[in-house]
């Protein structure tokens, strides 16, 4: 891969940013104290969600569960060891890493939408939240320790790109 390929990917990846956002899209929205529900036909009704960040958002949060750009951070790994510039025993568990956070990443979103739907509808009844909050409060916990591990990650491919373009 040319060198001006490595400097457009580390420009680009040095624009990203890591948002601990814990996941607030995954958030049922409430009126009057009732979850409000979508009803499409199935058994138990959908709830409605806060919502997704806005495009321009999502494409910049590493952390995002719902973003592209660990692809480009995918994309950095292997171009950097297609050009020789990353070693087997560096590429492949930096690769490995940042699949494992991206898949975690992935996972938790789910979590943190089913653990929100329960609140919401526990909340609802006279039952004691307390138990789900706790979990939601869990989740996204975990997400945060998940940013700071893809923070790492971009720094750490940042500094591979610097390295190889300083390279002759």
């Amino acid at each position: 891969m040319p060198a001006d390929s490595l400097e457009s990917l580390r420009d680009r990846i040095a624009s990203l940013q890591v948002t601990r956002c814990r996941m607030f899209h995954e958030r049922v929205r409430v009126e009057n104290g009732a979850a409000l529900r979508v009803y499409r036909g199935e058994v138990e009704p959908a709830v409605v969600r806060i919502g997704l960040c806005s495009p321009e958002v999502r494409a910049r949060n590493l952390a995002c569960g719902h973003t592209m750009a660990r692809y480009l951070l995918l994309d950095a790994v292997r171009a950097l060891h297609e050009a020789g510039k990353l070693p087997d025993d560096v590429h492949d568990p930096l690769l490995q890493t940042l699949v494992n956070v991206s898949d975690a990443i992935h996972l938790l979103d789910h979590q943190k939408g089913d653990a929100e739907r329960q609140l919401a509808l526990s909340s609802e009844g006279k039952q004691q939240p307390s138990e789900r909050a706790a979990k939601v409060k869990l989740l996204e916990e975990q997400h945060d320790a998940y940013a700071e591990q893809i923070r790492e990650l971009q720094r750490a491919v940042l500094e591979h790109l610097d390295a190889a373009l300083l390279a002759p």
